[in-house]
């Protein structure tokens, strides 16, 4: 939406600079087994056919994961029953990701490291460690805590350190975030974009086009003479 400029830091300042900044905040109730087992999980799975998420991969402006193919099938169904989701109404609704999930490893594009999905021992994870986002619209997804370490305020303007494409603070969406608050600002975000006029992948919304009934097509009575 207007953004441009910014900078592009490399690989090593991306992860040097985002440690440093925010250490080990992660506190026992965030780093529960139940809490990183359920992230881990909702990274296998598309929230709406609860099938296997295969590419391509898309994603609300909630951060849940969804199956390309299962939402244009359920907006299709929808129109022709006359149904209206109360999620999402159009495929505008979700932003394409470039996450890189392969053999049920999630891994992060800009530091290499690697999770396993299935790994049966979530006590030995940190969140921080497996929290992942992306950017809107470029849906560039990495490790959150290197991503958000990039930001000094909410107003700068960086550059994807993926794809180059410039974005702000608020472009960052967490992936099934766990956190309350998180989930929050992410629904006010939406609101804000919604009342602007814009869909989550930031694309103008257009009005509805009215349908005007020609005068000539309306039918008309005849009038019979009574005389």
């Amino acid at each position: 939406m207007g953004n441009d400029g910014g900078t592009i830091p490399t690989r090593q300042e991306i992860l040097n600079f985002s440690l440093k900044k925010l250490g080990n905040t992660s506190n026992a109730s965030s780093n529960s087994a139940t809490t990183i087992s359920k992230l881990l999980n909702s990274y296998k799975y598309c929230a709406l056919s609860n099938n296997k998420l295969e590419s391509p991969i898309i994603s609300d402006a909630y951060g849940k994961l969804y199956n390309k193919e299962a939402v244009l099938l359920d907006l299709i169904e929808n129109k022709h029953n006359d149904v209206k989701n109360k999620d999402f109404t159009s495929i505008n609704d979700f932003v394409t990701l470039k996450i890189d999930i392969k053999h049920n490893h999630l891994n992060c594009i800009v530091s290499n490291t690697s999770i396993d999905l299935n790994n049966d021992n979530p006590k030995d994870l940190k969140l921080s460690d497996i929290q992942f986002s992306y950017i809107v619209p470029c849906g560039c997804t990495m490790n959150t805590k290197i991503l958000k370490g990039l930001i000094s305020s909410d107003h700068e303007i960086i550059k994807c350190p993926s794809c180059s494409n410039p974005f702000r603070s608020s472009d960052i969406i967490d992936i099934n975030s766990q956190d309350e608050k998180v989930k929050e600002v992410l629904k006010e975000r939406l609101n804000r974009l919604l009342q602007s006029g814009f869909y989550h992948n930031l694309k103008k919304i257009k009005p509805k086009k009215k349908h005007k009934i020609k005068q000539d097509s309306i039918p008309t009575k005849r009038i019979k003479n009574s005389s």
